[in-house]
């Protein structure tokens, strides 16, 4: 198993647990069955470029979400933002409100985010 393969799966798995999918439900909006989706989160098999990007379509990130403050090692670094405690404790709680307050608060968070960036206020 290769460390970026091993690390690139885990962020699968941590985008698709915190939008609240099952691995039925990415393997059905990607066109593969679940059982693909288990190998890709566990590092077993690589995702080719293409379903990379139908992963990252279907979890709504850029492709480069998969990549982000991963070492060559594959390990990632303090800098990780799924590393912070915060953002575990969100994507743990995430996973049981409904559809529409998922909604609501993805529309609240990018809300906080665009006044906290001033190259998005110009």
């Amino acid at each position: 198993m290769n460390a970026i393969d091993a690390a690139v799966g885990r962020r699968v798995k941590r985008r698709r647990k915190a939008l609240g999918l099952s691995q039925t439900e990415l393997a059905t909006c990607i066109g593969v069955k679940f059982q693909q989706v288990q190998k890709y989160e566990s590092g077993t098999n690589r995702i080719a470029a293409s379903r990379l990007w139908e992963i990252s379509e279907a979890l709504d990130v850029p492709v480069t979400y998969f990549f982000q403050d991963i070492k060559r090692s594959g390990a990632t670094g303090p800098a990780d933002p799924d590393q912070n405690p915060e953002t575990r404790q969100i994507e743990a709680l995430i996973g049981n409100v409904p559809a529409p307050q998922k909604h609501a608060l993805l529309t609240l968070i990018r809300t906080i985010q665009t006044q906290n960036d001033p190259q998005q206020q110009e």
